[in-house]
């Protein structure tokens, strides 16, 4: 089976939600939120970024696999969805920024929001099927309502500004194996919103997910901001 994790950041403070560059050996991926008014009308992925550039983020979550919503269906509505309900099961610890609670109106919708998901991905070289070069191939699938800019270290592996939802396929070829960061912003304007994220090794034919193996009691997550996981090797529905 094709391995792939994702290894976490520490957080560097309980109230901002930004990483710093010391690794842990707890294996997982992290999201964090953000939405002000002051983001005015999100257009472009460059909006985006702008946006959330030095901003603390107004939640954090553990993410448990990027497909929200979760299941089959590829888009609910903004304006009617809240954060949670959103992230549903997909996701795990989801905390407010301080001062905060998930219960107030900030968080009740997602339009004009960008979320941040980041982490390490640790990679085999069981993930190539392609034997045909001396790299480890994988393709990304980024799919997406509105924009997104999916990066591999300082490589940016593509981006969209905004779109009904669409597949992207990205091509990545690892030099080594080893650890690399990864992270994928993502933004909504209005309308109706989801994500998702599924890989394929080089010479497959069959994209998988990304989900959480195992999960810490919450007293474990609150402490430390660490989660442990793998790649699950699942068939999407979509």
């Amino acid at each position: 089976m094709s391995r792939l994790h994702f290894l976490l950041a520490l957080f560097t403070t309980s109230v901002g939600f930004s990483a710093a560059n010391c690794r842990a050996e707890f294996v997982g991926l992290t999201g964090t939120w953000h939405r002000d008014a002051s983001f005015g009308t999100l257009n472009t992925i460059d909006d985006a970024l702008n946006a959330v550039d030095g901003r603390i983020g107004d939640a954090r979550f553990g993410v448990i696999d990027i497909d929200y919503p979760a299941g089959s269906v590829n888009t609910v509505s903004t304006g009617s969805t809240s954060l949670v309900d959103f992230l549903g099961t997909n996701a795990y610890g989801i905390q407010a920024r301080s001062g905060m609670s998930l219960t107030d109106s900030l968080y009740s919708q997602l339009t004009n929001s960008v979320f941040v998901f980041s982490g390490t991905l640790d990679v085999d070289e069981t993930h190539d099927n392609d034997t045909s070069d001396s790299g480890i191939d994988v393709t990304f699938r980024v799919g997406s309502d509105d924009g997104f800019r999916l990066m591999i270290g300082t490589q940016v592996l593509g981006s969209h500004n905004v779109r009904g939802f669409q597949n992207t396929d990205l091509d990545f070829e690892f030099s080594t194996a080893g650890q690399y960061d990864f992270e994928l912003v993502y933004f909504e304007r209005a309308g109706n919103t989801g994500v998702d994220l599924d890989w394929r090794a080089g010479g497959g034919s069959t994209f998988e997910s990304i989900s959480i193996s195992a999960i810490p009691e919450p007293s474990s997550l609150a402490m430390l901001g660490l989660v442990s996981a793998g790649l699950v090797s699942r068939r999407r529905r979509r």
